[in-house]
């Protein structure tokens, strides 16, 4: 059935369902619908609309699979629609979900519980490869109870990439209970492209006692490569959201912020109020490599008598603010605060393959269920060298198999140079960047291409003859993955210019 609007429909819905136990679609590709250029593309609406299956239809995509988008929600479920499967969920083929004006699936008010929202691809092409993004976010759940968003079998994963607001929004008080696993946000549906939504992977609003991700890595979301935070706990109502085991990496902002204000300091007993109550981060005190185990020690401050799981994550690279992301799940270990705050914790875990650079942690207090932001980052170096384990078995084929002094590629840079600048120390077209001048206005601007896990210091000299004397007149900055510029006035008495590069 092609159900396709002519014009401006903005009034108008593709299929419009107020009963129980219907079907849109089918398990098979040739029961597929189009449902594309009307208002809204399908509506469940009302407390008759329960138990209904939307499988295997193209919804803002033309026949061909060029875009004809809906003006409005892909999807939208209201006025009490409950208990609704939009997606393949197992049974069938994938929606489509792609290039609507306004969000993918919008879940819209309290007694619209139990929605689940599984196989879907949502803001990519009909192959699941490029960007057809929606107008606004991926999903959109507000105020609705229980709703399930992926899940663990076959055929219940998501995709919700390149949408232009965020990939999955959670909104008002009645927003809780959420569980969103086996879901891949900001990649292709196949493999690790990249395919970020402008905004975070996650935002939750002022929604409390929601679940991303599992206590199984089986299960775990992928937040990868979008245009914001990985995930976003925003006010103060948002309490109680447990972060389990996720993958989280290479996203903009901080893989988890917890009141959109960058990194949230530890404080004394954990008493501070706000996202999550700003729940402490542990500080992980030493990793290590014995050629067979995975040895990291760490300690969390938190309020006396209180149990926490501390997830442990390995990743290749950091987050320019010197905490973590969370690329690879590595295991587990419980901390149980004393009567001064105080927790330690020791634990081996199998040796990973490949072996990361860098090791991050969060905390999750088990009975208030709020989880923290990322750990800072410690490097895993079991030779000392400066350069990490992870960065060697690539390139040099073991844990300390590189030279830092050595020139691998020939390049003029150090291979420890090349470790420090993120570039590959086995390539010679990839090197340490130089820096660009260009004049502009009265002046004239320095950049340096740039990686977002690295930071960068300006500094100016007028002895090129004596380079131990460098003014660094600007603080660190971070890396943005671009060209980092900065302004200096020709009436200033200089000669030479340098960037250097540090980890954070």
């Amino acid at each position: 059935m092609d159900v396709t609007g002519a014009g401006s429909w903005r009034n108008a819905i593709g299929i419009l369902i107020n009963g129980a136990l219907n079907t849109v679609g089918g398990t098979v590709v040739e029961q597929g619908n189009i449902i594309s250029g009307n208002g809204w593309g399908v509506r469940l609406s009302g407390t008759n609309a329960f138990n209904n299956a939307i499988w295997g239809n193209w919804i803002g995509l033309g026949r061909w699979g060029d875009p004809v988008p809906n003006e409005q929600n892909g999807v939208q479920l209201i006025q009490g629609a409950r208990d609704n499967l939009i997606g393949g969920g197992g049974y069938g083929p994938y929606n489509i979900i792609s290039a609507n004006l306004a969000e993918g699936v919008s879940v819209g008010d309290t007694d619209s519980s139990g929605n689940m929202i599984q196989g879907n691809w949502i803001g990519t092409d009909a192959n699941g490869t490029a960007a057809m993004g929606n107008g606004s976010h991926g999903i959109m759940i507000y105020n609705a109870p229980g709703s399930i968003i992926g899940g663990s079998g076959a055929g219940e994963d998501n995709v919700i990439a390149a949408n232009n607001g965020n990939g999955v929004v959670l909104s008002g008080l009645g927003c809780r209970n959420t569980w969103m696993r086996g879901t891949r946000i900001g990649l292709a549906a196949a493999g690790e492209g990249a395919l970020g939504n402008a905004g975070a992977g996650v935002w939750i609003s002022d929604s409390p006692s929601n679940t991303i991700g599992t206590s199984w890595s089986g299960d775990a979301n992928t937040i990868a490569h979008n245009g914001n935070r990985g995930i976003l706990v925003f006010s103060d109502l948002a309490v109680g959201n447990q972060i389990g085991i996720n993958r989280i990496y290479d996203n903009v902002g901080l893989g988890i912020d917890l009141g959109a204000d960058g990194v949230t300091p530890n404080d004394p007993l954990d008493a501070d109020l706000g996202p999550n109550r700003r729940q402490n981060f542990p500080v992980l005190t030493s990793v290590s490599n014995d050629g067979s185990r995975l040895i990291i020690a760490g300690m969390l401050s938190a309020a006396t008598g209180t149990h926490h799981l501390i997830n442990l994550y390995g990743n290749w690279n950091c987050d320019a603010s010197g905490y973590g992301e969370g690329e690879t799940y590595l295991g587990q270990a419980t901390a149980d605060t004393d009567a001064a705050g105080m927790a330690w914790f020791t634990n081996d875990y199998p040796l990973p393959s490949p072996l990361p650079n860098f090791i991050t942690a969060t905390a999750v207090d088990v009975v208030q269920r709020n989880t923290s932001e990322f750990s800072p980052y410690l490097m895993l170096d079991s030779d000392r060298d400066g350069m990490p384990d992870g960065f060697e078995e690539r390139y040099f084929g073991s844990a300390t198999g590189g030279d830092p002094a050595g020139h691998a590629d020939a390049d003029g840079s150090s291979n420890l140079d090349e470790f420090v600048a993120d570039t590959d120390p086995t390539d010679a077209d990839s090197r340490p960047p130089e820096a660009q001048i260009r004049r502009s206005g009265a002046g004239f601007m320095i950049g340096i291409p740039t990686s977002v896990s690295r930071r960068y210091v300006l500094g100016d000299s007028q002895e090129l003859a004596t380079p131990s004397v460098w003014n660094e007149r600007m603080g660190s900055l971070a890396g943005t993955g671009g060209l980092l510029e900065s302004y200096w006035n020709l009436n200033e008495d200089v000669s030479f210019f340098r960037y250097r590069v540090r980890l954070p």
